[in-house]
């Protein structure tokens, strides 16, 4: 995972508000992935989260049931990038205004988690992070995270 210092690197205007929001729920895309990818990757984690924004109606793009299936094939394809989808999605997820918004982004969680595993060294984060709504939540956020357990 990037530190906030080095996901705003190199903005010019914003930067207090850009470190401030590197886990939280933003509707432009990001400037660049929130964990240590290569160019090739970067570039790949940047359409990925702008798919997203799409699929979870933040951002207006056509089909965004593709842009779901975009984003599953790309992690099953990519183990590279699985671990920055996973952050991608609980970014979005965080302080997110939207409850339609959320409850695409807990969609998108629940068809990952039975499409591909995170690294094995991110599970334990993801693990808690889903547990924790399971146990904090409300409403469909509970019977949400209830379902990513049980895949």
């Amino acid at each position: 995972l990037r530190t906030a210092d080095d996901f705003a690197r190199g903005a010019v205007l914003n930067k207090t508000k850009i470190k401030e929001n590197f886990l939280s729920f933003q509707p432009m895309v990001i400037p660049k992935s929130l964990t240590d990818l290569n160019r090739e990757n970067n570039k790949l984690a940047l359409q990925i989260h702008k798919n997203l924004l799409g699929y979870m109606g933040d951002k207006q793009l056509p089909f965004p049931a593709m842009l779901a299936q975009d984003i599953l094939r790309k992690g099953y394809e990519y183990k590279p990038i699985r671990d920055e989808i996973y952050m991608l999605i609980i970014k979005q997820l965080s302080n997110n205004p939207r409850p339609e918004s959320v409850a695409k982004g807990w969609q998108v969680m629940c068809m990952c988690v039975g499409t591909f595993p995170p690294s094995p060294e991110y599970e334990n984060f993801l693990l808690h992070y889903i547990i924790e709504k399971r146990d904090r939540g409300r409403g469909a956020v509970i019977v949400y995270a209830k379902y990513c357990l049980r895949t």
